[in-house]
């Protein structure tokens, strides 16, 4: 039986998410965002947006451990962007990660003390992570 080319591309999808796992496991965080990155480029064509919501959320969570919060809070919104509003589990983790981050950005980086507990655009709170 013939794959289809949705399907071919969706494998290629999980191979470089494999592998951007393996980096991840070697601290290869680089090259896992690039696999990741690759990925979600093939996503935003044959894919849907909670497989996409998925891979910003991989992506921003590298981007937290690197301390790089800028880059981390953008791909967390991009993850709240793509994701479905029955994906409960996901937007409330994503929500509390985005507090961590802006909190640990006010600790580490001397970020304007006068934080929102909102997110930009959303009347979804944050306090409920802090």
């Amino acid at each position: 039986m013939t794959m289809s080319v949705r399907e071919n591309r969706l494998n290629q999808v999980q191979l470089l998410c494999d592998q951007a796992a393996g980096y991840l496991r070697r601290q290869q965080f680089h090259r896992a965002i690039g696999d990741y990155l690759l990925a979600l480029e093939i996503i935003e064509e044959w894919g849907t947006p909670q497989m996409a919501a998925a891979l910003f959320h991989a992506v921003g969570s590298i981007y937290w451990q690197l301390k790089q919060y800028p880059r981390a809070l953008a791909y967390y919104r991009r993850t709240l962007d793509h994701l479905p509003e029955t994906d409960q589990e996901l937007r409330s983790l994503t929500l509390c990660q985005i507090g961590q981050v802006m909190q640990q950005q006010k600790e580490y980086r001397h970020f304007s003390p006068s934080i929102s507990n909102h997110w930009p655009g959303t009347n979804e709170s944050l306090t409920f992570c802090f």
